[in-house]
């Protein structure tokens, strides 16, 4: 019972007792930096724009920042976009119930449960989307799809999910969809751009897809020690990942599918604290033949010597986002918050509030910067952290 109340302090530690306040941008010489209070996804680049989600809504700034989508309860688990069309999930798994006959085997309609479609639209204007699900076979009465968002391409929705029948209990199956079935079979992770798509198996195996042909543009093997935080797609089909076992990066691309070495000599960010590879931003970024990646300690750009961004145990690495024209990155600063706060623990806890700044730099001037606005982080917002001296 003891350790039920202490779990219970510690989650309301992290809740949000007020509201947040509005995010605030500055602007100067192609440089733009915003603060972001309750940053929960980004950055993400759009066309001339930077995208967000804090609060359970989409925001988008130019310098003007404005709100695409109305506050609703529960965070954004997923967010992507291209120049025409953004697309959300409230959770990362949307859960869809779907009925099937025999009558209506080919293409049975799924309805999302509350909360868990999946939103699509132009940068302006967010419509709702709604997936079908695939062909469950005439002897299942009754299944359910579960869908994770994996990126946008042009104005194509492209996710995954898996169709599993439960009534009967019966056989699983694995889809990737764009405009209908594009891939077929399990994936231990999958990446969207321009008109690729790129498919890893758990067997090391990377499949890069044409999605305007359906065909395959190449295959070759990357074994990924950091699961999908590790490496990058770009709009032509380069495939950028840290290698295992070495520290470099290396590229894969449909006129050369074997390794080629682009960085190399350098410390790769550490695993994170939970120890699952998949869990935490991406660490490697490519477009428009750049290269941007981060390392123990900095955040680099292939062919640059000096860093972009220094991070330290106060100041942490916390999104990235690369296109033809445009870095950006979110930087986390911490500071102490106050000690009557209800953060309780065991080993000294110590409350501690964040402050997320997101940062954009065109690549022709990476050396022109803007101060953040300074944004006051409101009362329980703080995260409960160990104290070490």
């Amino acid at each position: 019972m003891r350790w039920l109340v202490l779990a219970v302090l510690l989650a309301g530690c992290g809740s949000q007792a007020v509201p947040l306040p509005p995010p605030r941008a500055v602007a100067s010489g192609g440089a733009l930096a915003v603060a972001a209070p309750g940053l929960e996804q980004g950055p993400v680049l759009a066309g001339d724009a930077v995208l967000w989600s804090a609060g359970g809504s989409v925001w988008r700034s130019t310098g003007v920042t404005t709100r695409l989508t109305p506050e609703r309860p529960g965070p954004v688990r997923a967010l992507h976009a291209s120049a025409q069309r953004v697309a959300l999930a409230r959770r990362v798994h949307v859960i869809q119930s779907c009925t099937s006959s025999e009558t209506e085997a080919l293409a049975p309609e799924c309805t999302p449960l509350p909360g868990g479609a999946i939103e699509a639209g132009p940068p302006l204007r967010v419509l709702r989307r709604t997936t079908t699900a695939a062909d469950l076979g005439p002897g299942c009465g009754q299944g359910i799809a579960v869908a994770e968002l994996l990126g946008v391409s042009g104005t194509t929705v492209v996710y995954k999910r898996r169709l599993r029948c439960v009534s009967p209990l019966g056989r699983s199956r694995y889809d990737i969809v764009a405009q209908g079935v594009v891939y077929r079979g399990p994936v231990a992770g999958a990446k969207v751009a321009g008109r690729y798509l790129a498919v890893a198996r758990a067997s090391g195996r990377m499949i890069v897809i044409d999605l305007r042909t359906g065909r395959v543009a190449y295959r070759t093997m990357i074994a990924l020690p950091r699961g999908s935080r590790g490496w990058a797609l770009s709009e032509n089909g380069t495939v950028v990942a840290l290698t295992a076992g070495r520290d470099r990066l290396d590229a894969h691309s449909p006129r050369a599918p074997g390794a080629r070495p682009l960085v190399q000599g350098f410390a790769p960010t550490p695993l994170p604290a939970s120890g699952i590879p998949d869990s935490g931003p991406p660490v490697v970024a490519a477009a428009g033949g750049h290269v941007a990646y981060v390392t123990a300690d900095a955040l680099m750009l292939r062919g640059r010597a000096r860093p972009l961004a220094r991070f330290t145990a106060t100041s942490r690495y916390g999104g990235l986002a690369l296109d033809r024209e445009r870095l950006a990155w979110t930087t986390l600063t911490y500071r102490p918050a106050d000690r009557g706060s209800l953060c309780l623990g065991v080993q000294r806890p110590y409350a501690l509030s964040w402050a997320p700044v997101i940062e954009v730099r065109r690549i022709d001037a990476l050396d022109r910067s803007v101060t953040a606005p300074h944004v006051p982080v409101p009362p329980g917002t703080e995260t409960c952290e160990p104290y070490e001296d």
